[in-house]
């Protein structure tokens, strides 16, 4: 969303600028993080693994135990990597292979196809492609920018109330409810443009945007645009963040040098 706006912001710069000026501003996150690495601590986990169990409670206390180390956090925690730990080093013969056997492959298809349809939803036409479909709705210059970057602003507003929601009403009902209202916004849109899209010809809306080959105006035309808002307010609670949780959930009891 902050790119958006960045970019937004420098396509009123004359000369090269207008695109040196956002690939440039992006480097600043990434030396902050480069030095911030630095005095970043080693992760417990990691530690544990190399037997090195003072500096993992040291790393624990650091970070969950306010400077104490006997917190019942921290003690509740290291137990569980201590535990973890056994476990792995009792599954370290653990290979891909243990994936596709009888009693995982259905975990294994699970997760994989999460991703997979988390992708073929049509998020990322209605995020990257927009601008596309909001010309086709008769939306051009400024106008056309401004009301695509709406669509970031609710992808990110939307997202806080599935990560609030999906331990309350669960990770199934998320993605059911996600794909029918998604799947409802999709048709609409599919029935808007299909009943009253007219071509504007093999240039596209204004004859140089062939990949915007259907145009409408009116009613529709707020409508089209308005299913696009409400796709993207539907994914952001459900299929976005779930689709992540989901399948590290349902194999968080396997070795997880197969999980990764």
């Amino acid at each position: 969303m902050l790119t958006f706006y960045i970019s937004y912001g420098c396509s009123f710069i004359n000369g090269t600028g207008a695109f040196r000026a956002p690939w440039a501003l992006q480097m600043i996150p990434a030396i902050l993080l480069f030095f911030g690495m630095m005095i970043l601590p080693e992760s417990p986990r990691w530690l544990a693994s190399k037997d090195r169990w003072e500096e993992t409670r040291a790393v624990l206390t650091l970070t969950h135990g306010h400077g104490d180390p006997d917190s019942p956090f921290v003690v509740r925690e290291f137990d569980e990597i201590r535990e973890w730990i056994r476990i792995e080093s009792e599954a370290k013969n653990a290979s891909y292979l243990e994936l596709i056997r009888p009693r995982m492959l259905n975990r294994t298809i699970i997760g994989v196809f999460m991703q997979i349809w988390s992708q073929l939803t049509g998020m990322n036409v209605m995020m990257y492609y927009i601008t596309y479909v909001f010309q086709m709705a008769g939306l051009s210059g400024n106008n056309l920018l401004v009301s695509s970057s709406i669509q970031y602003v609710i992808n990110v507003v939307m997202t806080v109330p599935g990560l609030l929601l999906v331990d309350r009403v669960g990770r199934r009902p998320l993605l059911l409810v996600g794909a029918a209202f998604m799947a409802l916004w999709l048709f609409a849109n599919a029935g808007i443009l299909g009943a009253y899209g007219t071509n504007p010809g093999p240039g596209g809306v204004g004859g140089n945007t062939p990949e915007a080959s259907t145009e409408v105006t009116g009613a529709a035309s707020k409508a089209v645009i308005a299913c696009s808002y409400l796709f993207v307010a539907s994914y952001a609670p459900t299929w976005g963040p779930v689709s992540w949780i989901y399948p590290y959930v349902l194999n968080m009891h396997t070795p997880r040098t197969t999980r990764r």
